[in-house]
């Protein structure tokens, strides 16, 4: 297994915590890789490389991932708001008010 040439077991299981962590605690817009990796007691970089080696994804598009699922099953819910499903789901206000460039 070429993971665990590169990293050892307790690396492993620090990134598996931390995913559970981000799991957790994902509405909250505060959550940054720089938080994680500090909680993790490591380098944003080895975080990032870590994370990306033990799943596939960086640990902002995991973040994004989870967070976008949790808007999608929001989103069925006929009394909220689109707003309200974003919020919930970790997402900023400033971020939605944002308009795409080229865009009145």
């Amino acid at each position: 297994m070429p993971f665990a040439d590169s990293a050892s077991k307790s690396s492993r299981n620090k990134i598996s915590g931390l995913k559970n962590y981000i799991d957790a605690n994902f509405a909250d817009d505060s959550l940054s890789v720089s938080f994680l990796a500090q909680k993790a007691d490591i380098s944003e970089t080895y975080f990032r490389n870590l994370f990306k080696q033990q799943y596939n994804l960086s640990p902002s598009q995991y973040i994004i991932n989870v967070r976008l699922q949790k808007a999608k099953s929001l989103m069925s819910y006929p009394f909220l708001t689109l707003e309200d499903c974003a919020l919930q789901s970790g997402f900023s206000c400033d971020k939605l008010k944002r308009k795409p460039e080229g865009f009145p």
